[in-house]
């Protein structure tokens, strides 16, 4: 047995200051002595042991069924994403921005990947697609298009997640909630239309409020603000790897669910789950 999986079972053999051998029985009274020199040694030990152990426990506590007791520091408020969060867009994104670019004439000829850019904002997209492609029309005018594309689409499909409605209404019954976004304002209020959803967020933070996006923590940092809440007592439901960082560069604990990216790929994430029946088990364990 070797790695960190070893540094577990060793540490955790240590029972009175003592480093046992497995399936050794224990020996009787006048053999259990041990020597001075063995203590000490067995004295230094201890601490490096107990250090490992606790550094096992936190980097696989979320993914080693065997440590299930391991919980979520406190949590106070729980801000989620909107995009792969709570509604399932981001084809739908992709299709509006394939559908602008078309219209004004780049569809044989772009240079850009929409994957790159899921997590993040609109203005983001368009400001780099300017840049590389100098068409006619301004950045904001093709976000602008696009965003109208994005409203009538949520209008039209409803694209929430199967048990995003529940989860929200369980969690507004223990936290605070709020939503924070990098979708543009009006795109946000569509989809907070969807089963009356708006009346569950005490605050909404958009992309427009703020002015780095994800990956920094801007977005995280300014909602717990309105929260009131310190950041440390703030819990993200993120979907994409630029919402992870962003949720931990804020000194937040964040659940990844994996709608967007396999889970290897969420690693970093203090939970990786795929379920929000797993979501809703931790958080309201942990309450």
């Amino acid at each position: 047995m070797g790695g960190p999986a070893c540094v577990f079972y060793r540490a955790a053999q240590f029972s009175n200051g003592r480093l046992s051998k497995p399936g050794r029985k224990p020996s009787g009274a006048r053999s259990a002595r041990v020597p001075e020199r063995s203590l000490s040694q067995t004295d230094r030990m201890a601490p490096i042991c107990g250090a490992a152990l606790s550094c096992f426990k936190r980097a696989f506590a979320t993914r080693c069924p065997y440590l299930s007791h391991l919980r979520m520091r406190q949590v106070q408020a729980v801000i989620f994403d909107m995009d792969g969060v709570i509604v399932d867009s981001e084809p739908l994104h992709e299709r509006a921005f394939l559908e602008v670019v078309r219209e004004i004439g780049y569809a044989d000829r772009l240079k850009l990947r929409f994957a790159d850019y899921i997590g993040r904002s609109d203005q983001e997209f368009w400001t780099d697609f300017v840049a590389l492609h100098n068409p006619p029309q301004p950045a904001e005018d093709l976000l602008v298009r696009k965003r109208h594309r994005m409203v009538e689409i949520i209008r039209r499909e409803k694209p929430l997640f199967d048990g995003v409605p529940t989860l929200v209404r369980k969690l507004a019954g223990r936290y605070a909630l709020a939503l924070a976004s990098g979708s543009e304002r009006m795109v946000v209020a569509e989809v907070l239309k969807l089963q009356s959803l708006k009346q569950l967020f005490s605050v909404v933070v958009t992309a427009s409020e703020i002015q780095n996006g994800k990956p920094a923590p801007d977005i995280f940092l300014r909602t717990a603000e309105q929260l009131q809440v310190p950041p440390r007592g703030c819990c993200v439901i993120e979907d994409s790897k630029p919402g992870i960082a962003a949720g931990l560069a804020a000194g937040m604990q964040v659940i990844a669910i994996a709608n967007t990216h396999p889970a290897a790929e969420l690693r970093h994430a203090t939970h990786v789950l795929r379920t929000y029946e797993e979501i809703e088990r931790l958080l309201l364990e942990a309450h």
